[in-house]
């Protein structure tokens, strides 16, 4: 738990989706960090825990820490534009700079409470490319 908190410090949630039909080791369960990013905490910081985020999934530590064989970061965004400067920030997380597919980011106006199941479409744009993706990709 050391290790985790001062390397990436402590995500805002984690949870596993069980996906039905799916093999196991086929992705059948996915897992996730959560960034729920409310603009409180500087491009700066975010940069830091982006790269340690893409640090401790190559060194392979979230399979000793959890036995999960992989996982991805969700970034909710309060507006377009803080998710246009958090992907811009984690486009350089990676060891190319060219913006690893491990992080996700979504505004939270795409989020319907009303309709949980809205997480699941193609809400979320990846550090590199302006597409949408869903969760799935």
């Amino acid at each position: 738990a050391t290790l985790w908190a001062t390397t990436v410090g402590i995500p805002d949630a984690f949870t596993g989706l069980i996906v039905p039909g799916r093999e196991r080791g086929t992705r059948a369960q996915l897992n996730f960090f959560l960034e729920a990013d409310r603009d409180s905490v500087d491009l700066k910081r975010m940069a830091l825990k982006y790269r340690a985020f893409w640090k401790f999934n190559r060194l392979g530590l979230h399979t000793a820490r959890w036995d999960i064989q992989r996982f991805r970061v969700l970034t909710v965004t309060v507006s377009e534009g803080h998710r246009q400067s958090l992907r811009e920030v984690a486009r350089e997380a990676d060891d190319h700079g060219i913006g690893s597919p491990l992080f996700l980011f979504a505004c939270e106006q795409a989020i319907r409470m009303d309709e949980p199941e809205s997480i699941f479409a193609k809400i979320w744009q990846t550090p590199s490319d302006d597409t949408p993706v869903d969760l799935f990709g």
